[in-house]
């Protein structure tokens, strides 16, 4: 059943039936805001939440978490009721090269484009910073996380920084082009 079939039933909604009414289809918009925006702090504990229920020792995280000081932009994917639904930060590894920190989907709108709109809008973010690369770590047990970097055109590349010798990171870049 396509989202806007139900509007053309007897007494329907035009809401998906399987889609949670704060997931409202339709258009979606990217937004930049600040770390402490309400909503973004709401996913990023939402995306730990979700890592912690998947990975018993998913406490330890490599490296130093990103905070206010270090991320350069922090991005939101919103549906047209203005609920968020996706996110993601960057913050610089030297002067060329950017890394990509908690990139999150809420379950309910995973399939809906949100991680590649997050993504494009910090691949643009990142080249107005002069970055001609982007890096990331995720899991190795994150085959959705894996296959949405991969089919937005990053390859995997050596452990870096933090993640080297870290037997469950898989890092992954991606040159920037200009546009």
């Amino acid at each position: 059943m396509t989202v806007g079939a139900a509007a053309d039933r007897p007494g329907g909604t035009g809401r998906h039936p399987n889609r949670p009414q704060d997931a409202a289809p339709g258009p979606l918009a990217v937004e930049e805001v600040p770390w402490d925006d309400p909503d973004a702090v709401a996913l990023r504990l939402r995306q730990e939440a979700e890592i912690h229920a998947r990975f018993a020792d998913a406490d330890a995280e490599p490296g130093v978490r990103p905070r206010a000081a270090d991320v350069v932009a922090f991005v939101l994917v919103r549906d047209r009721a203005g609920v968020a639904l996706g996110c993601g930060g960057i913050r610089a590894i030297d002067a060329r090269t950017g890394e990509i920190k908690r990139m999150y989907t809420a379950p309910d709108a995973r399939g809906r484009g949100v991680g590649r709109m997050v993504l494009a809008e910090l691949e643009r973010i990142g080249r107005t910073h002069g970055w001609t690369r982007m890096l990331l770590e995720t899991g190795e047990e994150l085959p959705e996380a894996v296959g949405l970097y991969t089919a937005c055109g990053y390859t995997r590349t050596d452990n870096y920084g933090p993640y080297v010798g870290e037997p469950l990171s898989v890092c992954f870049g991606k040159d920037l082009v200009p546009r």
